[in-house]
Protein backbone atom coordinates (compact mmCIF):
# COMPACT_ATOMS: atom_id res chain seq x y z
CA UNK A 1 0.00 0.00 0.00
CA UNK A 2 0.97 3.79 -0.72
CA UNK A 3 -0.06 6.99 0.65
CA UNK A 4 1.06 10.11 -1.74
CA UNK A 5 1.19 13.07 0.13
CA UNK A 6 1.63 16.47 -2.25
CA UNK A 7 0.91 19.90 -0.81
CA UNK A 8 2.57 23.17 0.81
CA UNK A 9 4.19 21.09 4.04
CA UNK A 10 1.99 21.85 6.44
CA UNK A 11 1.73 18.74 8.48
CA UNK A 12 -0.45 20.35 11.60
CA UNK A 13 0.75 19.15 14.85
CA UNK A 14 4.14 17.81 13.85
CA UNK A 15 4.81 14.79 16.51
CA UNK A 16 1.25 13.53 15.17
CA UNK A 17 2.19 13.70 12.11
CA UNK A 18 5.24 11.56 12.44
CA UNK A 19 3.41 9.49 15.23
CA UNK A 20 1.36 8.59 12.23
CA UNK A 21 4.08 7.92 9.57
CA UNK A 22 5.34 5.31 12.03
CA UNK A 23 2.14 3.59 12.49
CA UNK A 24 1.75 3.59 8.79
CA UNK A 25 5.74 2.63 8.19
CA UNK A 26 5.25 -0.38 10.99
CA UNK A 27 2.19 -1.31 8.15
CA UNK A 28 4.43 -1.64 5.94
CA UNK A 29 3.08 1.38 4.03
CA UNK A 30 5.19 3.68 1.86
CA UNK A 31 4.88 7.17 1.82
CA UNK A 32 5.39 9.47 -1.35
CA UNK A 33 5.89 12.69 -0.74
CA UNK A 34 5.85 15.99 -2.95
CA UNK A 35 6.00 19.52 -1.37
CA UNK A 36 5.16 23.07 -3.29
CA UNK A 37 8.58 24.41 -3.49
CA UNK A 38 11.85 23.15 -1.60
CA UNK A 39 10.86 24.34 2.23
CA UNK A 40 7.63 22.23 2.04
CA UNK A 41 9.54 19.56 -0.03
CA UNK A 42 11.85 19.02 3.48
CA UNK A 43 9.00 19.36 5.60
CA UNK A 44 7.26 16.53 4.22
CA UNK A 45 10.17 14.69 3.73
CA UNK A 46 10.65 14.13 7.19
CA UNK A 47 7.66 11.47 7.05
CA UNK A 48 8.11 10.02 3.06
CA UNK A 49 9.84 6.88 3.50
CA UNK A 50 11.35 7.73 -0.23
CA UNK A 51 15.29 7.20 -0.01
CA UNK A 52 15.90 10.09 -2.36
CA UNK A 53 15.60 13.69 -1.95
CA UNK A 54 12.44 15.50 -1.79
CA UNK A 55 10.61 16.11 -4.23
CA UNK A 56 9.58 19.36 -5.09
CA UNK A 57 7.16 21.10 -7.69
CA UNK A 58 6.74 24.56 -9.09
CA UNK A 59 4.44 26.47 -11.08
CA UNK A 60 6.69 25.44 -14.26
CA UNK A 61 7.27 21.72 -12.72
CA UNK A 62 4.53 20.50 -11.24
CA UNK A 63 3.31 17.99 -13.99
CA UNK A 64 6.28 16.63 -13.91
CA UNK A 65 6.41 16.73 -10.58
CA UNK A 66 3.26 14.40 -10.46
CA UNK A 67 4.13 12.27 -12.68
CA UNK A 68 7.44 11.65 -11.29
CA UNK A 69 5.40 10.78 -7.89
CA UNK A 70 3.13 8.71 -9.79
CA UNK A 71 5.80 6.35 -10.49
CA UNK A 72 6.64 5.64 -6.90
CA UNK A 73 3.21 3.86 -6.79
CA UNK A 74 4.35 0.67 -8.80
CA UNK A 75 4.75 -2.15 -6.71
CA UNK A 76 8.16 -2.72 -4.94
Amino acid sequence: MVVAIFGDGDLGPKARAQAKAAEFIADSIRILTCGLGDASAETLATISTEPTAPRSASSESIVESIVSMAAGLRKL
